[in-house]
C-alpha cells in the first residue's frame, strides 16, 4: 500500500500545468506608466505576441534566448534578477546598431529590494552564431 494520497490524474494535471507555465513568469514584469514607476506580472497572453517582421518571434522566446546572460537570468528567474518591460512590447526606435528594428524594451533590476542594473533592448534578429537573439544593453551613467 502506497504511503501517498495522490491520485495519478491529480499528479498529471500538476505536471502539465507546470510544463506550459513560462519559467519567467514570476520575474517579469510589464510597465503600465512610462516612467515605469509601478508595473504588473506579464500575462500568458503578453508573452506569446510576436514581433511583425518576417521572423515572428514571440516575447517569450526573445527573453530565454537573449545574448544578454541578464535577460536570461531575469526570465528564468535565476540570480534574484527581474525583467520589467515596456509596455508597448515590440517597438521601433532609434537603438543601434539597428535603428529601424522592431525590438522589446527591458529594464534590468537584480536583489531584493531591487535595484536599477541597465537597460536592454533585444531584436527578433539572431546573432551569426544563430543561437541567441541580438541584445544591445547599456548602464546607466
Amino acid at each position: 500500500m502506497s504511503r501517498f494520497k495522490f491520485s495519478l490524474p491529480f499528479l498529471l494535471s500538476g505536471v502539465g500545468f507546470i510544463a506550459s507555465t513560462p519559467p519567467g513568469f514570476a520575474a517579469t514584469f510589464v510597465c503600465t506608466n512610462p516612467g515605469c514607476t509601478t508595473w504588473v506580472a506579464i500575462t500568458q497572453q503578453q508573452l506569446v505576441l510576436t514581433s511583425s517582421d518576417t521572423s515572428q518571434t514571440p516575447v517569450y522566446a526573445a527573453l530565454a534566448a537573449s545574448s544578454s546572460d541578464a535577460i536570461r537570468h531575469g526570465y528564468h528567474s535565476i540570480y534574484d534578477t527581474h525583467l520589467y518591460l515596456k509596455a508597448s512590447f515590440w517597438h521601433r526606435g532609434g537603438v543601434t546598431p539597428f535603428p529601424e528594428k522592431e525590438h522589446l524594451t527591458a529594464y534590468v533590476y537584480k536583489g531584493e529590494p531591487a535595484d536599477y542594473v541597465k537597460t536592454c533592448h533585444i531584436f527578433p534578429i539572431k546573432v551569426p552564431a544563430g543561437t541567441y537573439y541580438h541584445t544591445t544593453c547599456h548602464v546607466p551613467g
